[in-house]
């Protein structure tokens, strides 16, 4: 009875590291799509942030150098976002 006791115990610690990789696996998956979210509700505030600024600028509440100044760093993380910078998962899926 002895083998088949260490047979059993042997299937049940492969049965647990492939749920625990599955498990890891699903994680992962919600990770990238809870940063997928985060990335474009980022960029849906950028581009109200764009249109508040060009009301800025039409009403006359800033210049035209803080418009320019702004609109750059507005643009330039809308960049950083469109080239997939916020995605990565450190120590985890792409």
């Amino acid at each position: 009875m002895g083998p088949v006791l260490l047979l059993l115990e042997e299937a049940m610690i492969i049965e647990y590291l492939v749920m625990k990789l599955a498990l890891q696996a699903v994680v992962d998956e919600c990770n990238r799509m809870a940063l997928m979210q985060e990335s474009q509700e980022r960029v849906r505030f950028l581009r109200s942030g764009i249109a508040r600024l060009e009301v800025a600028y039409e009403s006359g509440l800033i210049d035209g150098e803080e418009y320019e100044r702004q609109s750059r760093e507005i643009l330039g993380e809308l960049k950083k976002l469109s080239m997939g910078q916020s995605y990565s998962i450190p120590g985890g899926a792409t």
